[in-house]
């Protein structure tokens, strides 16, 4: 935070030095607060009831897998179960789904990103391990420049994001 007061001042009048510090910093204490209760108000509690399965252990003549078991957990779920987890619903080699080849699409014998959406409007959708334990991408350096003043209202306005040497992974 020092370097953040010296920054200001080099930019601002001694007064407006002390008034931008002391609204940025109650704005990120606020701010860290918030993060702080969201991540625990997150959490699964001994409440929730989560049911686990393949994309396809549901099937209807007509319709993709995924797309038939959002039908059924609407019709009979909805109000029972509080999330659905959906084991690996990648593209895969082998194993049984557990040897994903791509991340980042369904495969399509089950349905597409649409269908796993709809569901998830209707219930929470438990994160599959293998996707959250792999990084999205890597960066020797992540730069994030936002506009100052609109900070002061408690409004964010990024004007750019550089990541330095990214790999997606």
């Amino acid at each position: 935070m020092k370097k953040i007061h010296h920054y200001l001042s080099e930019l601002y009048t001694p007064e407006q030095t002390t008034f931008a510090y002391e609204q940025l910093t109650t704005i990120l204490a606020a701010a860290r607060k918030r993060i702080n209760s969201t991540q625990q108000t997150q959490r699964y509690s001994e409440k929730d009831v989560v049911m686990i399965t393949y994309g396809d252990n549901l099937r209807q003549t007509g319709e993709v897998p995924l797309q038939t078991l959002h039908r059924f957990a609407a019709d009979h779920l909805k109000g029972l179960v509080s999330a659905i987890h959906i084991l690996p619903f990648y593209p895969y080699s082998s194993d049984d789904g557990f040897s994903v080849m791509d991340y980042y699409q369904v495969n399509p014998e089950l349905g597409n990103w649409q269908h796993v959406e709809r569901l998830g409007e209707d219930f929470a959708l438990a994160d599959d391990n293998a996707f959250s334990q792999k990084e999205f991408v890597r960066a020797s350096d992540l730069q994030v420049n936002v506009k100052f003043l609109p900070l002061l209202s408690k409004e964010l306005q990024v004007k750019r994001v550089i990541l330095h040497d990214p790999v997606i992974t």
